[in-house]
C-alpha cells in the first residue's frame, strides 16, 4: 500500500542506483536479482529508491517481463533502455512474440516497459533528470587504427549481425553496421511517443540545452539552468570509454559498441552524469567534455569468475565486497557481486504539503531572511538548494511531484494512522546489498553535513498533523534540495589505468595476454573452416 501523508513538512531521501547487462537468461543472475530487499510501500515517503538499467537484460520477452516485474518489486521506480539483445530476432520466435525484425522487436520491447510501469521516456524526480537515450552501433564509430590480421567485423564474429534483422529503409544501402541505423535509432529520442503508438511529445536534444553552464557533479552547488542530470544508454557515446585494441581479445569489437550521434546528442544535452554499458568493463571517468561516465555492469556469470578485477567497483558508499569474504565464505567473489546495484546519487530533500488555499496565501511571504518565496539559495559545502522549486520541463513528468501530491491526496483519518502508526525513524535502512555510510565528501572533496531525519512522530505540532480541509486539492513544494554524487569509485580497472596512463592506439601489437587467446581463436576458426569446405565437396 502506498504511503499517505497529512499536511505539514517532511524530511526525505531519494537514492538512484545503476546497472547495466543484467543478462538474466542466466539463472543465477536472475536468482541475485530475486536476492535483492523488496521495496516496502509503507516506508516511501521516507525514502525512494530508483534504478537505472543500461540495456541488455534478455532477448526473450518472457525473460525481459519476468526481470522488469522483479525489479519492480525492489525499487520504487525502474528506469529502463534497451540494448543490443532485445533486438535480437534470430532464432526461437517464441522468445520474440512473433516480431520479425529488429524494429518491431524494439517495439515490442518498449511497449511491454510502458504496461508494466517501467521508464523509457524522460522523468525529473524533484531536480533531478533523468534521460533514457536509445542508440545503435556503427563500423564507423571505430577511429582508431586496425590490427592487422584480425577478421572482419561480421555475422562471423559479431552477434549482432547474425541475429538482428534491420528493414532496408532503416538501414539504407550501407546495411547492418552503417552510419544510418545509428542516425535512425538516434532519432527514436526526437519522438518516441509516436514510435510506441502513445501520446505525448519526445526530447529533442535543443529543447534540453538550457545553457548549462553548471558545476561539474561534486562540486559545492548548482545554477540556476535546471536540475541534476543523468543520461543512461546501452551504447558507448566515446571510444575513450573502450580499451584499446591491442588490449581486447577480438580488437574489432571496437566497430560494434558505440555511436557517434549519441555522442553529438550527449555535447548538446551535457548531463552531468552519462551511464552507459554493452563492453562488460566497470568504468568511471570524466572526459574532456566534462561529462562523468558510468558503467556498472553484472555481465555474464563465467566473466565474474575469470575477469573480475575488470567488472567489480568498489563504491565508498556501499560495502566492499571483500570484506563479506574476509568473514569466512568460500563463493567467488563474484558469485554474489555485492558493489551492485552502484549507487550513484542521493538526495535529502525536504518538502511542504498544504492546502491550494494556503498556499496562495502564503506565496507572497518570504522564504527566509533576504530570500523571496521560490528563490534558490546554494549553501557552502554542498549541494544543496533552500527554498526551491520542482524542476519543470514540458517533455519530463515530475514523478516525485505527483507521488507527493497522490499520498498528499488522502483523508484526514489516512494522514494520521500514517504520521502517527509507527512508520519510525525518518533515516533510511539503505539496502538493495550495501550499507552505506554518510558521506562526507563529494569528488571534489567538499564536505557535506548530512541533513538529519527526524521520525515522522516526533515532528514540531503543526508538521504532519492536519489533514487538506473540504476535499482542497493539495498543494506540495519542494522546500530544499540537496543532491550528492557518488564519490569516485575504487576498482574500474581499465579507468583506472587511462587516468595514470595515455591512450596509445597507434601501438597496434597485441598485448602479450591478448596475443595467445587469439591465436587460438584464430585456429579454431580456420579449423571449422577447414571442415566445412570438405562437407561442400
Amino acid at each position: 500500500r502506498t504511503s499517505v501523508i497529512s499536511q505539514g513538512t517532511w524530511n526525505s531521501r531519494l537514492h538512484v542506483y545503476a546497472i547495466s547487462d543484467l543478462h538474466t537468461d542466466y539463472r543465477v543472475n536472475m536468482d541475485w536479482i530475486r536476492s535483492l530487499p523488496c521495496h516496502d510501500p509503507s516506508r516511501t515517503q521516507l525514502e525512494q529508491s530508483v534504478i537505472i538499467v543500461a540495456g541488455d537484460i534478455s532477448d526473450s520477452l518472457l525473460i525481459i517481463e519476468e526481470t522488469l516485474r522483479l525489479l519492480k518489486e525492489k525499487f520504487w521506480k525502474v528506469f529502463f533502455v534497451p540494448g543490443n539483445h532485445e533486438a535480437w530476432v534470430r532464432g526461437d520466435p517464441e522468445r520474440h512474440d512473433g516480431a520479425t525484425d529488429s524494429v518491431a522487436k524494439l517495439q515490442r520491447v518498449l511497449q511491454l516497459c510502458t504496461s508494466l510501469g517501467v521508464c523509457v521516456r524522460p522523468a525529473a524526480l524533484g531536480r533531478l533528470l533523468l534521460l533514457p537515450l536509445l542508440s545503435w552501433h556503427h563500423k564507423s564509430f571505430d577511429q582508431e587504427p586496425d590490427v592487422e590480421g584480425i577478421p572482419r567485423a561480421g555475422s562471423m564474429t559479431i552477434a549482432d549481425f547474425a541475429k538482428c534483422c534491420w528493414p532496408a529503409e532503416v538501414t539504407g544501402p550501407e546495411g547492418h553496421g552503417g552510419m544510418q541505423l545509428a542516425q535512425w535509432a538516434d532519432s527514436l529520442n526526437d519522438h518516441l511517443a509516436g514510435f510506441l503508438g502513445l501520446d505525448g511529445v519526445g526530447m529533442p536534444s535543443q529543447t534540453l540545452s538550457l545553457n548549462r553552464s553548471r558545476p561539474h557533479p561534486g562540486s559545492a552547488g548548482s545554477g540556476d539552468a535546471g536540475a541534476d542530470v543523468i543520461s543512461f544508454s546501452h551504447f558507448l557515446p566515446s571510444q575513450e570509454l573502450l580499451p584499446e585494441k591491442r588490449f581486447l581479445t577480438y580488437p574489432n569489437l571496437a566497430k560494434a559498441v558505440g555511436s557517434l550521434p549519441l555522442g553529438d546528442r550527449l555535447r548538446l544535452l551535457k548531463p552531468d552524469v552519462h551511464v552507459f554499458g554493452h563492453t562488460h568493463f566497470s568504468w568511471d571517468a570524466t572526459l574532456d567534455d566534462g561529462i562523468r561516465y558510468i558503467q556498472a555492469p553484472l555481465c555474464y556469470p563465467q566473466e565474474r569468475k575469470s575477469r573480475l578485477k575488470s567488472i567489480s567497483i568498489s563504491n565508498p558508499w556501499q560495502k566492499r565486497q571483500e570484506q563479506t569474504h574476509k568473514q569466512g565464505s568460500t563463493n567467488h567473489p563474484g558469485d554474489r557481486p555485492e558493489w551492485l546495484p552502484l549507487l550513484l546519487y542521493q538526495a535529502d530533500y525536504t518538502v511542504c504539503t498544504s492546502s491550494r488555499s494556503e498556499a496562495t496565501a502564503a506565496s507572497s511571504q518570504a522564504a527566509g531572511p533576504g530570500v523571496p518565496a521560490g528563490q534558490p539559495c546554494v549553501q557552502e559545502g554542498g549541494h544543496a538548494q533552500s527554498g526551491t522549486t520542482w524542476f519543470t520541463h514540458p517533455c519530463a513528468e515530475d514523478l516525485l511531484l505527483r507521488l507527493w501530491q497522490d499520498m498528499a491526496s488522502c483523508s484526514d483519518q489516512q494522514a494520521g494512522e500514517a504520521v502517527h502508526g509507527g512508520t519510525g525513524t525518518m533515516v533510511p535502512s539503505h539496502s538493495h546489498g550495501s550499507a552505506l555510510t554518510q558521506p562526507q565528501h563529494t569528488n571534489s572533496g567538499s564536505s557535506i553535513r548530512t541533513q538529519s531525519h527526524p521520525s515522522a512522530s516526533s515532528m514540531q505540532q503543526g508538521q504532519g498533523g492536519d489533514g487538506m480541509q473540504g476535499g482542497e486539492e493539495p498543494h506540495v513544494r519542494l522546500v530544499s534540495w540537496r543532491g550528492i554524487w557518488a564519490p569516485e569509485l575504487g576498482g574500474a580497472m581499465w579507468s583506472q589505468h587511462y587516468k595514470r596512463n595515455k591512450r596509445t592506439p597507434e601501438v597496434t601489437e597485441l598485448a602479450p595476454w591478448v596475443a595467445p587467446r587469439f591465436a587460438k581463436m584464430l585456429a579454431r576458426r580456420a579449423a571449422t573452416t577447414k571442415v566445412a569446405s570438405r562437407g561442400g565437396r
